[in-house]
């Protein structure tokens, strides 16, 4: 967000744009959601293991209390195909504004645009992994335990 979203709206604002208002929206969808909800899980887990450590105890409710959040992934991955389409078509113009400013970007962070915006679909995908792997670490009878083991039917 802050390496290629922000700096965008910036230019809008600026009246330097590099891309339009609707290909903002098209290609960023509601990642600044998913960012959201991700803060909101990980300080949750951060007071979790300040307090607690080394229980995992309440680790399955904030996972439980994320799910509605958790959802605004389906939005992003169902726009993640138009967003490709729209940089494809903006990364057509070899000599535009926009790969101009995406390259300068780029080789200054040492990663490619792709990349941060595939980075949500890796997110979610991690996350039945994560839950296998603390069920070594979760007592039978405890809601985490409860969580993994209806996270995996």
């Amino acid at each position: 967000i802050s390496e290629f979203l922000t700096p965008a709206r910036q230019r809008l604002v600026s009246g330097k744009e590099v891309i339009r208002i609707e290909e903002v929206s098209y290609i960023f969808s509601n990642v600044e959601l998913i960012l959201e909800v991700h803060q909101q899980i990980l300080d949750k887990l951060e007071k979790i293991y300040q307090n607690d450590w080394p229980s995992v105890r309440g680790v399955g409710r904030v996972i439980l209390d994320a799910r509605k959040g958790l959802t605004s992934y389906g939005v992003y991955v169902g726009n993640y195909a138009n967003g490709q389409e729209n940089i494809q078509r903006l990364r057509s113009d070899k000599g535009s504004k926009f790969n101009l400013w995406l390259q300068e970007i780029e080789n200054k962070i040492e990663h490619t645009f792709n990349f941060f915006l595939s980075e949500p679909l890796n997110h979610i995908s991690k996350v039945e992994q994560a839950l296998e792997n603390m069920s070594g670490y979760v007592d039978v009878g405890t809601e985490e335990r409860e969580l993994i083991d209806a996270y995996s039917m």
